[in-house]
């Protein structure tokens, strides 16, 4: 080889493909049919519950801890039942169950956000109500230990942990998981981006519904009730979505309920 000749080229490395961002794992292989019915068995042992206690007479406050704290076990038995028989086993893996330190002043920021921008919402739906919404879960009108065990570690913490994971991290990964799975090869971009719009706006209209027992009653609190927590749902949904991860979503909902919980525990005691 003279010095006037060069070696050819090497050809560039072909870059690895890159797993559609929050796409299933290939360990996961759940998808919407094992979600809802996670959602379906939560529901059925949330209406044995409160059929129970009512028939039971039990003290309001005590019959309402039973309720919530039975309920979200059942939250957490149904995901992990889920991860470990039919995914990774992870629930981080699985649902996104993971958390930044910066996550809690998304969360804040967002959370209290959320109040401000839903309270004109609602001022709108009751003035053409012409009534006020009341809600039929009484735990912020609760007091002394009762008010802080069913009024803000049950609404405050354990709800929004519990509700993002069954419906972020179960509904909207199990619509993404079906929906991609429906490609032969790589998903299209089109494709990527219907599975996103597709699961973010399904589990969101659920999270709505899924509430709408608390005002049953009232046309108005229904109303009120289907259109803020389907903001936050959109809101959550969004953030799962974009960081694959529960959470962002997790802390908003925490600080969100929190002030909410604490305003109507003001308006009930004054």
């Amino acid at each position: 080889m003279t010095a006037a000749q060069t070696e050819p080229a090497a050809p560039a490395p072909t870059p690895a493909k890159k797993r559609v961002p929050y796409a299933p794992d290939p360990r996961v292989r759940w998808g919407l049919p094992a979600a809802l019915l996670a959602v379906v068995a939560v529901a059925v042992v949330w209406m044995v519950l409160v059929a129970i206690v009512k028939a039971a007479a039990l003290d309001e406050n005590l019959a309402s801890l039973i309720v919530w704290v039975v309920t979200y076990a059942a939250v957490i038995v149904a995901a992990v039942l889920i991860a470990k028989n039919r995914g990774s086993g992870s629930l981080r893996v699985d649902y996104g169950l993971a958390f930044r330190w910066y996550d809690v002043f998304i969360g804040l920021g967002t959370g209290v956000g959320l109040v401000y921008v839903t309270a004109p919402i609602s001022a709108i739906i009751e003035a053409l109500y012409g009534k006020v919404s009341t809600s039929n879960d009484q735990a912020a009108s609760s007091d002394g230990v009762w008010l802080v065990v069913n009024g803000f570690i049950a609404v405050a913490v354990v709800a929004p942990f519990c509700e993002e994971l069954l419906l972020r991290g179960l509904v909207l990964r199990g619509i993404r998981n079906s929906i991609l799975r429906r490609s032969t090869g790589e998903p299209t971009r089109g494709a990527q981006r219907t599975a996103v719009v597709v699961a973010v706006l399904g589990s969101s209209l659920l999270f709505a519904a899924l509430h709408l027992h608390e005002g049953i009653g009232s046309p108005v609190t229904m109303t009120n009730l289907g259109v803020v927590t389907f903001c936050l749902g959109l809101v959550n949904g969004i953030y799962a979505a974009r960081t694959g991860r529960l959470g962002p979503g997790i802390w908003t909902h925490v600080f969100f309920n929190l002030v909410s919980t604490t305003l109507m525990t003001v308006r009930a005691h004054s």
